[in-house]
């Protein structure tokens, strides 16, 4: 686990739910507080631009069922123009349910991350590995054992481009491993442009 990848198990979808809405509303008043810089743009300046233009701030969210196994994909961040086009604060979260009856043996949670441009520079969320496409990156995730419901999500994305730089897709693929023995596959994918 890096810092920037948080894992969470548990029984409760509610209440994991309510844990990643609490991390991204942290980190939306780290934006709003932070001073750093990025590329020349700081994050204050985003969001000032979020509270004046309220088109900057995007934010997706899909779900997959799949007979007994069900995921969801959300994705979020800061869409902008100054001089560059910019994403920020892009962060995203993954989650994946055994619906059946008994515990799943284990639920792994695999993401891909990808931004659609021209000339695209990108800082990729710690834990991901770059694919030779240089604008997708991947999040293989662990098996978490003996839990009917995991949860993963990320943050510190970014992306700019001077000349275009459009959509972030986020696929979130989770696999579960039914008391039976058997594999059950859904993948979600949520997209902000």
């Amino acid at each position: 686990m890096t810092e920037d990848i948080i894992i969470i198990s548990g029984e409760d979808t509610e209440k994991i739910v309510a844990e990643l809405s609490k991390r991204y509303e942290e980190r939306e008043k780290g934006l709003i507080s932070s001073n750093s810089n990025n590329e020349g743009i700081t994050t204050l300046g985003a969001s000032i631009c979020t509270k004046e233009c309220s088109d900057a701030f995007r934010y997706d969210q899909k779900h997959s069922e799949n007979v007994f196994a069900s995921s969801m994909s959300q994705v979020q961040g800061y869409h902008w123009n100054n001089g560059k086009v910019h994403w920020t604060s892009v962060a995203g979260s993954g989650i994946g349910k055994w619906t059946g009856s008994g515990t799943a043996q284990w639920i792994k949670i695999d993401q891909k991350l990808a931004y659609s441009g021209l000339a695209v520079s990108i800082s990729w969320p710690a834990g991901f590995s770059v694919t030779s496409d240089s604008k997708v990156a991947t999040y293989n995730g662990e098996k978490r054992y003996n839990t009917n419901v995991h949860a993963v999500t990320f943050n510190n994305g970014s992306a700019s481009s001077w000349f275009s730089l459009d959509k972030a897709t986020l696929d979130t693929t989770i696999t579960v491993r039914s008391p039976q023995g058997y594999d059950y596959r859904t993948t979600a994918i949520a997209t902000i442009n």
